[in-house]
């Protein structure tokens, strides 16, 4: 990028996006990230400095997770790899998908402690400003703890906790979880949490393709944080072929609750095309231009343009609808993606044709 060239794996989805005048995740880093607290402090020396110390740092812990979306992994979620494990792996054409075997306790052990090591080092931990935990889902991790200790004993008033949840806890449990957090900011030993809820679009469709969710105890859990002024919360879907259609619903609540939240405290909607769709169907661009075209046109009608993040996230949109209606529709990954959503049927006992029937004659 520092030569004025686009890396390639995995790089090409910011690229499309780009070329199409859309604003890519990597663009949306940028702004939502800009401010000189988050600039590793080597870049103020040298602005094309490679080799820096973050400010910003993403952990992994485990793959343990209570659902099992679509477009997710087993590498990513445990209830997955259990069912490839009862069921055996999937394949279909180049479509792969085996069970995960994770590095042995010993190396992980090592791992973990070494992050904690390693923060501690030159009091690095001073000059972190998000600490972002992923999974899995973040509130069952077992390290979740470990992670408050650490920064209940290394207080960084400046630190934002970012967790990506899928809110499915018991409601008790939830709230259990939620207090943690407020007695941390309370305390001054961090800053804030920001809170970034999974949920792709709404009703059937969601419950199918977020396997295990039930949206009742989601939005429970969610509007419990509403009146939460330490709590910055967001909204983040993955979007496929099988949520644009319920999108504008998702979005119609995500309004509603944005007047229950101060000017300065909104909720922000985030979202991607699913990573790994086009291998198996479930990438926007499969079925073709003309698809979804209503669908977008509803979609950036309805998205608000109050705030600095709402209009470029709008601008995203718009540019995710350009590349989706000029990428021509791919038979191939068509047949992939029924005989994916036909196997999954199987596994789970469910019936895509009755949640989907606009899918079944364009699939036919």
């Amino acid at each position: 990028m520092l030569a004025g060239s686009w890396p390639g794996n995995g790089c090409e989805y910011c690229k499309n996006v780009e070329e199409n005048n859309g604003i890519s995740d990597r663009v949306m880093t940028l702004m939502r990230n800009h401010g000189a607290d988050k600039v590793p402090p080597e870049l103020f020396n040298n602005p094309n400095a490679t080799s820096v110390t973050p400010t910003i740092l993403e952990v992994y812990f485990s793959n343990t997770c209570n659902l099992s979306c679509l477009y997710c992994s087993p590498g990513l979620s445990s209830q997955i790899n259990d069912e490839i494990r009862k069921f055996g792996p999937i394949q279909i054409k180049d479509l792969n998908i085996e069970k995960f075997i994770p590095v042995d306790d010993k190396t992980y052990n090592k791992m973990v402690s070494g992050l904690w090591n390693y923060l501690e080092e030159n009091n690095r931990y001073q000059i972190i400003r998000q600490f972002q935990i992923l999974g899995g889902e973040s509130l069952l991790q077992k390290e979740l703890d470990q992670c408050l200790s650490f920064w209940e004993l290394h207080p960084n008033p400046s630190l934002t906790i970012n967790m990506i949840s899928n809110l499915m806890l018991p409601h008790n449990q939830f709230v259990k979880k939620m207090d943690q957090f407020e007695k941390l900011i309370k305390s001054n030993s961090i800053y804030m949490l920001e809170l970034t809820a999974s949920l792709d679009c709404w009703g059937p469709e969601q419950e199918y393709v977020r396997f295990g969710i039930n949206l009742d105890t989601w939005t429970k859990n969610f509007e419990y944080l509403l009146d939460k002024p330490w709590v910055k919360l967001a909204i983040h879907s993955c979007i496929s072929v099988l949520t644009i259609k319920t999108l504008p619903k998702l979005i119609t609540k995500i309004i509603e609750w944005n007047t229950q939240r101060p000017e300065d405290m909104k909720i922000d909607f985030s979202f991607d095309f699913v990573i790994g769709g086009k291998i198996k169907g479930l990438h926007p661009t499969t079925l073709g231009p003309g698809v979804f075209d209503s669908d977008f046109d509803k979609i950036t009608e309805l998205m608000p343009v109050d705030n600095e993040n709402q209009i470029s996230t709008k601008k995203q949109m718009q540019g995710m609808a350009r590349y989706v209606k000029n990428t021509p529709k791919n038979p191939e990954r068509i047949e992939v993606l029924v005989a994916y959503l036909d196997e999954l049927d199987r596994r789970r006992n469910t019936n895509w044709r009755t949640v989907f029937p606009w899918l079944v004659e364009l699939t036919a």
